[in-house]
């Protein structure tokens, strides 16, 4: 895999995994007409070039889910390749501070428990976020 090949977009993209006080974890289901379709997801998206990666998840998250949130500690950083497209994807730990999540620019979202996370399709970048994930309810 090479990181420096220039025909390919590269995007700074980081995603939040949001926690409630149940152990639950707050995942979103892509829209029809994104990359990847329908597919869920770890909320977040791309970082603007004047931004931060954490301004950029409060701004993503606000811009989805409606809510402002608190960014906890990064939790995994990794380059992904795709076919055309190479993503420096950060996931951070983050917590609701106020607001009610709603679909703004989702089809839909739910709370999982760790353990159901893989009874949803995600894209290929989260599978190391869902591993660790599972390694710590083990």
């Amino acid at each position: 895999m090479s990181f420096d090949d220039t025909t390919k977009e590269f995007n700074r993209v980081v995603a939040a995994v949001i926690t409630d006080d149940k152990g639950r974890i707050l995942i979103s289901q892509r829209l029809e007409d994104a990359m990847f379709p329908l597919m869920w997801e770890f909320p977040g998206g791309k970082v603007e070039a004047s931004e931060t990666g954490r301004e950029a998840l409060m701004r993503e998250i606000r811009e989805e889910l409606g809510v402002e949130i608190e960014v906890g500690g990064a939790l995994i950083r990794k380059n992904h390749e795709y076919t055309e497209l190479i993503v420096d994807f950060w996931v951070f730990r983050a917590k609701i501070t106020s607001g009610e999540p709603k679909c703004m620019a989702c089809k839909t979202f739910k709370w999982v428990m760790p353990t159901e996370l893989r009874d949803y399709k995600f894209p290929p970048a989260d599978e190391d976020v869902i591993n660790l994930l599972m390694e710590e309810v083990k």
